[in-house]
């Protein structure tokens, strides 16, 4: 089978016929996510994605035990298609620190097991190395912060005591050439999607001969061809994103060339910056350069905004990466926490308002932004004017201590209110007041010598 470009993907791959039961899949994250959500579009209905799809890392799953789920009939659906992300056999070198962080975090999800094979992935071996000396060595060679050594200890005894063993990738690369020899059953799937590949390797040429490959790669140099090709790429999406609106809504040319300088080279973004501006400019048939200008200004210039903006929606990736980049750019640690506790308490008291008599009926994920100006936003008025009352009976005279406990406050702009209420809608109300009072906790600790970088980490992965 050839391989297919991901420009190409939705013509050539249109229906299950042309799905193999190999597939792989490489190349920048978000059209490899794309390109994957594509197919299996086509192959299972989307709200039966829970009963059909099953979903794995390399770094914590090893090739022998994903194939054997491969090969297994289902019991309670007809087909079966698992995902397989970040196979060993393609990597020329593991990145260790990316590693790290994932051992830490299955750690702070409670998900030993997981951090344990990492772990074995992080030295490349088998087994063995779950005793005091490893230990040490672990510590010594891989992990920098010195409160590192308690959670690597008791993951290496996890290890320890439950035997845990990881394939090396040479066995996963020859164990693999070996099963694509064999009959799939026909209606089990597997869909690999590695950042990068290796096209000499022959496990590569085998795939390419018994499946399908999505070139899903972008040129990352600085030459006018690849930034041509990139800025092409980046405005199909643009087009295909507003065609699946069904909006019928035009993005005007110095609109466009704004969204993609204030998107940079990463595509995700960009759909996501995009999405922002059409539920902003709902009500209009063109979306301009002051539409894109006005949602996107205040992300492009204040990186505490990104981070907070991240918290809001769970994206933990996003908020990790943000965050760490704070910490890195200089941010004071207090800064830092003061943003993210006002953002807690900004969705928490979005999530008072949708709870209450005044907001529970009248605001869901359907709510489009030109319904919200129109009906939400005069009820949130009457319901900040009592809350307004309230206060000054308990704190008379207090003017910055109302604001504090409104939805709208006064503003003039209520598109930041709109996504708040989006984005409250995901939480429940009893991890955000727990979010309050850990961010106070957090707060002491900082100032008694804590690892604010760390506190701030584990503070999120609790959150989201």
């Amino acid at each position: 089978m050839k391989e297919i470009l991901f420009t190409n993907h939705e013509k050539e791959i249109s229906q299950e016929k042309d799905i193999r039961n190999i597939v792989l899949i490489f190349g920048d994250s978000y059209l490899t996510e794309t390109a994957c959500n594509n197919i299996l579009k086509i192959l299972v209905p989307e709200d039966k994605k829970d009963f059909f799809v099953e979903k794995y890392d390399g770094n914590f799953k090893n090739l022998p035990e994903v194939c054997e789920i491969v090969f297994t009939y289902s019991f309670f659906s007809s087909k079966k298609i698992v995902i397989y992300e970040n196979p060993a056999f393609f990597e020329k070198k593991a990145d260790n620190k990316k590693i790290c962080e994932k051992i830490r975090s299955q750690y702070l999800s409670n998900r030993l097991d997981l951090a344990a094979s990492a772990m074995l992935r992080l030295v490349d071996k088998d087994d063995d190395i779950f005793t005091d000396e490893w230990t040490e060595k672990i510590i010594s060679e891989f992990f920098e912060k010195e409160d590192d050594s308690s959670w690597v200890k008791a993951v290496v005894e996890y290890g320890r005591d439950n035997n845990i063993k990881f394939s090396g990738k040479k066995d996963e690369e020859s164990f693999f050439s070996d099963v694509l020899d064999r009959d799939f059953p026909d209606d089990n799937y597997l869909l690999i999607i590695s950042p990068k590949i290796d096209k000499k390797k022959k496990i590569y040429k085998k795939i390419k001969e018994k499946g399908i490959v999505i070139d899903c790669s972008l040129p990352s140099g600085s030459r006018k061809q690849d930034r041509d090709k990139f800025e092409k790429t980046a405005r199909d999406i643009v087009f295909r994103q507003l065609e699946k609106n069904n909006s019928g809504k035009k993005l005007k040319s110095e609109a466009l060339s704004l969204l993609l300088e204030y998107s940079g080279d990463d595509l995700r973004a960009l759909s996501g910056n995009l999405n922002k501006v059409l539920t902003y400019s709902s009500s209009k048939n063109f979306i301009s350069a002051g539409d894109i200008k006005k949602v996107l200004e205040r992300t492009r210039e204040d990186p505490i905004f990104s981070f907070t903006g991240a918290v809001s929606e769970k994206k933990i990736k996003e908020a990790l990466f943000y965050m760490h980049s704070l910490f890195s750019s200089g941010y004071h640690p207090l800064q830092i926490l003061a943003a993210l506790t006002n953002q807690i308490n900004r969705l928490l008291i979005a999530k008072e308002f949708l709870l209450s008599d005044s907001g529970k009926d009248i605001f869901n994920n359907g709510t489009n932004y030109n319904v919200f100006t129109k009906v939400v936003v005069p009820v949130i008025e009457n319901y900040d004017k009592n809350i307004e009352s309230i206060v000054n009976d308990l704190v008379p005279g207090k003017a910055k201590l109302k604001k504090d406990y409104l939805l709208l406050g006064g503003k003039k702009s209520f598109y930041p209110v709109f996504l708040l209420l989006k984005n409250a809608l995901n939480f429940e109300i009893s991890a955000l007041k727990k979010g309050i009072i850990s961010l106070g906790e957090i707060d002491l600790r900082i100032k008694n010598g804590a690892d604010s970088e760390k506190e701030t980490e584990n503070f999120l992965f609790q959150l989201l």
